[in-house]
């Protein structure tokens, strides 16, 4: 370390006086080879500068290229989903537009049977009604029938007690008269109601 020239007190690097005595200190020659030496200095740090640029400059080149490439990558990878997305969305849109023409088709199929269903519906009262009405005639009938044989019971009944009595040979020689009953109310078995 530098010292004073008048005190010899120690000086502070750069310090243009003495801090004890307040000298002023005289800044040291400049020598040709402090000079070569500076100049050798500034050209080692210019060409460590230089490197040290060459080196980023490449790191950025590089740096970018990769960037690129992985960008076109990218881009490519998107192009090809991009693509793929396109080709499903209108396989998509083939197989809606068929399921809806399908479900057209269901809707307007299930309005026709609705209405047969009503045309059914229609058809199956009036059957039951006429069934009701052919249950009346031939309850009405039948009861008809019943008042027949009844009658048909009471006039043979009556007809067998106010007939005289003849001998057997007399019967014989004159046949008895058929009784005769129109079609419509033949007698079946005589039947008791319920």
């Amino acid at each position: 370390m530098a010292k004073c020239a008048k005190c010899g007190a120690e000086l502070i690097e750069g310090a243009r006086f003495c801090r004890e005595c307040g000298a002023k200190i005289e800044a040291p020659a400049v020598t040709v080879e402090k000079v070569a030496a500076v100049k050798s200095e500034i050209e080692t740090t210019a060409l460590s500068l230089r490197e040290l640029t060459d080196k980023m400059l490449a790191t950025y080149v590089s740096g970018m290229k990769d960037l690129e490439d992985a960008a076109a990558k990218a881009r490519a990878e998107a192009e090809s989903k991009a693509a793929e997305y396109e080709a499903k969305l209108r396989d998509s849109n083939v197989l809606l537009d068929a399921k809806t023409r399908e479900l057209n088709e269901l809707t307007e199929k299930y309005s026709k049977l609705q209405i047969i269903n009503q045309q059914l519906q229609t058809e199956k009262f009036d059957a039951q009604s006429a069934v009701a009405e052919l249950n009346n005639k031939v309850a009405a009938l039948e009861q008809a029938r019943t008042s027949l044989v009844a009658a048909l019971n009471a006039q043979q009944a009556a007809a067998a007690v106010s007939a005289p009595v003849q001998p057997v040979a007399a019967v014989q020689e004159k046949p008895t008269e058929a009784v005769s009953i129109p079609d419509a109310a033949q007698p079946g078995p005589v039947e008791e109601e319920a």
